[in-house]
């Protein structure tokens, strides 16, 4: 089972790089009507294991050219009544760039939210919906965290 080892901020939280790509199908859909897929970025990701979903800030959404595929109402904290949200599809790879092999934990097809949430320090906020698919280990006296798929 691979790990990924991180140290937490001085706030407590757990960033790891996250790679995102437009989906295969909006990558074909590209490649067939002549135009350039966006490239791979890598984005700076927060664990957050009270986000149901992973959450995309709309500089991601503007740096991978993506498209709505259906808008829905979110619950949002501190709000008392659902937002209405944009909902993208995306594939999802969280890596550890010092891993001397290819340690990454890759979600296909995953729908994201946008919505503003770069005054987090984050790009990405790495929901539920893929920390489900692996364990989080959080070492608040030793400041460290792993996370393990």
């Amino acid at each position: 089972m691979p790990i990924l080892r991180g140290q937490l901020d001085p706030q407590g939280q757990a960033f790891v790089p996250v790679a995102l790509y437009p989906s295969g199908p909006r990558r074909q859909a590209l490649q067939a009507a002549g135009q350039p897929a966006p490239a791979p970025a890598v984005f700076n990701g927060l664990i957050d294991t009270g986000a149901t979903v992973t959450i995309i800030d709309p500089r991601v959404r503007q740096a991978l050219n993506l498209v709505p595929y259906r808008i829905r109402p979110i619950g949002v904290p501190a709000q008392p009544v659902p937002v209405y949200a944009l909902w993208y599809k995306l594939d999802l790879v969280v890596f550890d760039p010092r891993a001397a092999t290819n340690v990454s934990l890759y979600t296909p097809m995953l729908s994201v939210v946008e919505t503003p949430i770069s005054h987090s320090g984050a790009d990405v906020l790495v929901g539920c919906d893929v920390l489900s698919r692996c364990f989080f280990g959080y070492g608040g006296t030793t400041r460290d965290f792993i996370l393990a798929f």
